[in-house]
């Protein structure tokens, strides 16, 4: 089998950047004439970043007889890389975004969770929230790809949108132009002045569309799929009681008008996929992207799986549903790219966050879930420490160590570590607890992934990691764990001149942003993960 050449772009990129300073004036006594502004490099026009969230890495074979539009391109078109997965524990929607648009893990971009306890401030820190903004990416601490090219040109334009305001602004970076986001106090996309292309005319002539508000009156039946596709790919309708019925689903509540309750439960209906579409349709031609020579990218992270798959599982009907209905509207973003900027210009990347773990109840995992002990468990775990040391708040929520407890006691710290680590590892569902100093950078093989998701300021003095399959949640299911249910995420990618091929071997998630970056013609940034585009030229077809 013949190997694929890698596209042009890089080496082209690297022709007109050494032209580029072979014209530089290094004069000790400075230019004597303005340079001409350079022209664009030889890239893409545009990268098309797709973020679907809670998209397991097993969708992508296991539904694959029923792709039928922009997955199905994908999967026939693009580079698969079949073995793909976050390398950090806590996999959650924040630190799953930030990697994909750093390259790095969290313990280096600092986005540890959705929320982290601050044990000073006694409260919860929102991963983008902004004092001065409201929400801002004043948290992250690494650059991303949209900054990267923000900073070899500022007439690259970078854009981010997504159901959720975490998931726009981690993807969007510090530099972006705008990221918008799902509101769902009144249906509308909305920014804010962190941004200075946030009151964009357009962003509001859409808004008063009111699109939200044509679907009161409306129910999500799901489309038509036979009943031996459905036992084909092994979806199971959970019984929830009569109190949670299946399709169809209807929202709003007993409302004779539009308000928050119908806002609030577009949430986790395939409507808010459409919606993102509708938009970054709008944004696509409104901003012009792709239209002036310099790379721009747009990162579009699609939230309405996460939540059918919280309240239904990844069995369900309703997760089906709302892939299926994701493809289709994939497919038609890709359209009108394509007729707008040409595939044949533009690089498109499909990934996801992170995964989701089975429902125990259907019994396909020997999974089990929380229980009323469970919870009594960890309630009590401060109380059996004052009983060792003496009456005093040992944990704060975290969980970390109360220094002052410490020294008004007179007590050795790591016997207090030892001794709740010891106390939450016999809970029911916990497999084993991680102490801060294993989780450093020399941490031990097993403690690897544990420890890319350690940030020393900001993530507590001990680490839970749960059994496999353990869900410590009384919702359907949930993810956040270190292992492959969880980690294992697509990763394909659409590169005019190649594919379609299959990459069976490892990659991690962190490696996207700097492979997107070399195509694109960017020097390679200091990030965790390394440039897949190497690899693409003995990869066989």
């Amino acid at each position: 089998m013949k190997p694929v050449r890698v596209a042009m772009w890089i080496r082209r990129f690297k022709l007109t950047a050494a032209g580029l300073a072979a014209t530089l004036c290094l004069s000790a006594s400075g230019c004597l004439a303005p340079s001409p502004e350079p022209p664009p490099p030889a890239g893409p026009k545009l990268l098309l970043l797709v973020v679907v969230d809670q998209f397991r890495g097993d969708y992508l074979d296991r539904f694959e007889s029923l792709w039928t539009g922009g997955v199905r391109r994908m999967l026939d078109e693009g580079v698969v890389f079949g073995d793909a997965h976050h390398r950090h524990a806590v996999t959650h929607t924040a630190p799953g975004h930030a990697s994909l648009a750093t390259g790095c893990h969290p313990r280096r971009h600092g986005i540890i969770s959705n929320y982290w306890p601050d044990p000073v401030k006694r409260r919860r820190v929102y991963s983008v929230e902004d004092a001065e903004h409201g929400v801002s990416p004043a948290n992250l601490l690494m650059p991303t790809l949209g900054d990267w090219l923000k900073q070899r040109s500022r007439r690259s334009r970078v854009f981010a949108a997504s159901g959720k305001d975490r998931a726009a602004v981690l993807l969007a970076g510090r530099d972006a132009d705008a990221a918008f986001w799902y509101d769902d106090d009144d249906g509308s996309w909305r920014s804010n002045d962190y941004y200075d292309g946030a009151k964009a005319p357009w962003v509001e002539e859409f808004n008063d569309q009111r699109l939200a508000d044509r679907q009161l009156g409306k129910a999500w039946r799901p489309l038509p799929v036979t009943p031996e596709q459905l036992t084909g790919v092994g979806v199971e309708e959970l019984d929830l009681g009569p109190l949670r019925p299946g399709f169809p689903h209807v929202y709003g509540g007993l409302r004779v008008a539009p308000g928050e309750s119908l806002y609030g439960g577009l949430y986790g209906k395939p409507w808010l996929d459409e919606y993102l579409n509708r938009f970054a349709e709008r944004l696509i031609v409104e901003e012009e992207l792709g239209a002036d020579g310099w790379t721009d990218l747009l990162a579009l992270s699609y939230s309405a799986l996460d939540y059918a798959g919280h309240g239904f599982g990844p069995d369900s009907p309703e997760v089906l549903d709302v892939l299926l209905r994701f493809d289709l509207q994939l497919g038609e973003l890709l359209r009108l790219v394509d007729e707008r900027i040409g595939l044949d210009s533009v690089v498109v990347a499909l990934t996801s966050d992170h995964g989701v773990a089975p429902v125990p109840e259907l019994g396909r995992s020997g999974g089990r879930r929380l229980t009323a002990d469970g919870v009594l468990c960890f309630q009590q775990v401060n109380s059996r420490l004052a009983d060792r040391f003496g009456e005093a708040q040992w944990l704060f929520n975290g969980p970390f160590l109360n220094p002052a407890a410490i020294a008004d006691h007179g007590v050795e710290r790591g016997l207090v570590e030892d001794e709740a680590a010891r106390l939450l590892a016999a809970c029911p569902g916990v497999d084993r607890v991680w102490r801060r100093a294993e989780l450093g950078e020399d941490a031990q093989p097993a403690a690897r992934l544990a420890a890319n998701a350690f940030h020393a300021e900001r993530s507590a003095d001990l680490l839970i990691e749960f059994e496999p399959f353990f869900q410590p949640t009384w919702s359907a299911a949930t993810h956040g764990s270190s292992y492959a249910y969880d980690t294992h995420v697509p990763l394909v990618l659409l590169v005019p001149g190649l594919g379609p091929l299959r990459d069976a071997a490892p990659a991690d998630t962190v490696d996207l942003a700097p492979t997107l970056a070399a195509l694109a013609g960017l020097p390679s940034p200091d990030v965790d993960g390394v440039d897949l585009a190497p690899r693409l030229g003995v990869v066989a077809r």
